[in-house]
């Protein structure tokens, strides 16, 4: 029952590897919930299969830190559109006490 867009930069440090940092507020239910920066490292080992190690970090309405690991697979066509979906596991660790999720993202890219 929750939305989270996100806008973000990325930029590619290697042939395969890409840093980013994304951020974006979240809405359960239709009401805000929270803001967070999501840092990340991608890690591009197919043209359409990669893994990212990604962090959250919410920053309102309290700071905290969770690793949002996970597998994508992506497609780039020629005007520079990238669709996506990507499958994570979430745990939020910075206050001591571990939880456990699942979460899908779908995305589209844009590169310039």
């Amino acid at each position: 029952h929750d939305l989270t867009p996100l806008l973000g930069y990325g930029r590619y440090v290697s042939k395969t590897i890409a840093l980013e940092l994304d951020l974006g507020p979240t809405f359960v239910r239709g009401h805000y919930s929270s803001f967070s920066l999501m840092p990340g490292v991608v890690w591009s080992f197919s043209p359409h299969v990669y893994a990212a190690a990604r962090f959250m970090v919410p920053v309102d309405p309290e700071a905290n830190f969770g690793v949002f690991p996970g597998v994508g697979v992506i497609h780039t066509f020629k005007n520079g559109l990238s669709p996506l979906v990507e499958v994570n596991a979430s745990s939020y660790v910075g206050k001591g006490d571990p939880d456990f999720g699942v979460a899908v993202t779908v995305g589209v890219l844009y590169s310039f």
